[in-house]
Order: structure tokens, then sequence, then C-alpha cells
């Protein structure tokens, strides 16, 4: 493919996201969206002495996908406190990650970081 992705285009978007999941996982993935202005990343921590695993997490306003143990949850946060978990089936996850990314990209004007990031990792699935 030639051209950037656009990063309003919610169908070019989950494309993306459909090609580089199983390339680069899930984590990858998250980490990699972490790069776009209005998200934020937090890698997973393993577990250590005295201390629990922490998973993945990519948080944008008040909603958050965590890769866990238990698959993936879509979490709506506020002020820290978890007011709601939904299982997030990998097959809805291009379209979740897609409006996340929406929001973000008119959060934070960030338009073209988002397409930048998105055409590299398209690039870099296909070849």
């Amino acid at each position: 493919m030639t051209g950037f992705v656009d990063a309003g285009d919610a169908q070019a978007v989950a494309e993306v996201v459909r090609l580089a999941l199983p390339a680069v996982g899930l984590d990858g993935l998250l980490a990699q969206l972490g790069g776009v202005p209005g998200f934020r990343f937090e890698p997973a921590q393993p577990r250590g002495l005295l201390r629990a695993a922490v998973p993945a997490r990519l948080h944008q306003g008040d909603q958050t996908v965590e890769s866990g143990r238990e698959g993936v949850l879509l979490l709506h946060v506020v002020r820290d406190i978890v007011l709601a978990r939904e299982p997030l089936p990998v097959g809805r996850l291009p379209e979740v990650l897609s409006s996340l990314l929406a929001r973000a990209v008119r959060d934070s004007g960030g338009r073209d970081a988002a397409s930048a990031v998105l055409t590299a990792l398209r690039d870099a699935v296909e070849l």
C-alpha cells in the first residue's frame, strides 16, 4: 500500500489493527498506539517477590484497554476507580481501538502523528 493511513477513517484504522494484531501481538500494538498524542501506555510489569503482575494498559480519557491473564478488558475508569469492566472479544478489538483513536485525535489534535504511527505500523506488518 502507498500513502498515509487517514487517522480519521475508522475503517482504515480498524484494518491496520486487524493486520497488526497477529504480527506484533496485543501488548506490542498497545505500545505502538501509546505513541499517539492523547494515549498513555503502561507496559506490563512481571510478577516479583511480594508484588503482583500488572497487565499492559492503554489509557484514553476514561477508557482503558487492559491486556491481562483474564483476556482483554475494556475498563471505564474515573479518578483511578474502575466503574465498569467489560470483557473484550478479540473480534471487537479493532472497532474499539479505532473509536479510542478517534477520541484521542479529537481531544489532542494529533491527527498527523496518529497517521504517521498507523502508516508505520501498516508498512511494518506488510513487509
